[in-house]
């Protein structure tokens, strides 16, 4: 999970892609946390470690047996 606040009176909240809090992401939210906003950013892949782009196949499959099974 990523938490960003500096007391903000907006907060943003990013939902990452199903590859997890990748880089991409970090960034995203770190842009957001840079114009003023706080902002959270669950971890809904319940992993330390995100997917790469490599992984897609058995990210969608991890996905899937986790949320639709």
């Amino acid at each position: 999970m990523i938490v960003k606040h500096k007391h903000s009176k907006s907060v943003m909240i990013v939902i990452h892609e199903i590859y997890g809090i990748n880089d991409h992401i970090k960034g995203v939210c770190e842009s957001f946390f840079q114009h003023g906003y706080d902002v959270i950013c669950p971890n809904l892949i319940e992993q330390e470690k995100p997917f790469t782009y490599l992984e897609e196949k058995y990210c969608l499959s991890s996905f899937y047996k986790q949320h639709w099974l």
